[in-house]
């Protein structure tokens, strides 16, 4: 077990042995915790002891899986390799210029880039970057290496690869995409909420997970509204219970895995 942990530490998992007498005895005990009621505590304890009295309780110690792994498991989480280099540019007047901005417009000609630091990093066509930046770049247009250690301590650059993947995925499955959604419009729902009639479309929220060896991209159902603006708080908790409710209904795991596997047909096959 001491091994099972340090491997799993060694490989940027975090691991724990927690003694216990078994998951049972384990679960009766957290159950019993949330009686506030001290009286109520005891007759629980009562009633433990009295269904326990006509059982032997036996623990089997801890033994790796013998035999050999032949199952696949259902995930909504897949490895990714990213690219390890992209181009770097400072723009001229960039204390004065908003750079996010700067950095939206160029979405429209497939560049996409992020301000840090008062530089800006982009990934495209190296001909496009000059021909749409030239202009407005101090200096030279340059190729600087990217490394793991800089995603995983930089949400801005990481921010650029979520995005540069939705664009990717988005174009590829012919679905409407923003920064870290995918949708279709054909694929409407809608409930009515405080007699108001909601609207949105069916979709896929993308996240990033990274450890010290490998880099994810994370799938979980979401939609998108139709109209935002008119959803107060209160609705888009309403809306968002009523919609995880639809997906799931009776059988929430199956149902959960189904819905996921349906968008990966869309976006990647």
């Amino acid at each position: 077990m001491r091994g099972l942990i340090e491997k799993l530490n060694l490989y940027g998992r975090e691991a724990f042995y927690i003694p216990t007498d078994g998951f049972d005895k384990t679960m009766l005990n957290i159950a019993h915790m949330c009686f506030e009621d001290k009286e109520l505590q005891e007759e629980v304890g009562k009633l433990k002891a009295d269904l326990g009295a006509r059982y032997e309780c036996r623990t089997t110690t801890f033994s790796p899986y013998k035999e050999g792994v032949n199952k696949i498991v259902d995930t909504n989480v897949y490895p990714i390799k990213f690219p390890d280099k992209c181009y770097q540019f400072e723009v001229k007047n960039s204390s004065v210029m908003n750079l996010w901005d700067y950095c939206k417009q160029l979405i429209d000609y497939n560049i996409v880039a992020v301000p840090y630091n008062g530089m800006i990093y982009a990934w495209g066509n190296r001909n496009s970057i000059s021909s749409m930046c030239g202009s407005n770049v101090n200096g030279t247009i340059e190729l600087v290496p990217l490394t793991r250690k800089n995603f995983f301590d930089n949400g801005t650059l990481k921010s650029m690869l979520l995005k540069t993947l939705l664009i990717i995925i988005g174009k590829h499955s012919n679905c409407k995409y923003n920064r870290n959604k995918i949708w279709r419009e054909s694929k409407k729902i809608g409930y009515i909420i405080n007699g108001k009639n909601i609207e949105a479309y069916q979709g896929i929220q993308f996240s990033l997970f990274m450890d010290w060896k490998f880099s994810y991209l994370t799938l979980t159902p979401a939609f998108y509204y139709k109209d935002r603006s008119d959803v107060s708080k209160e609705e888009n908790k309403e809306f968002s219970d009523r919609f995880m409710e639809q997906i799931c209904k009776m059988q929430a795991n199956k149902n959960y895995a189904a819905y996921i596997k349906h968008w990966i047909n869309i976006i990647f096959i």
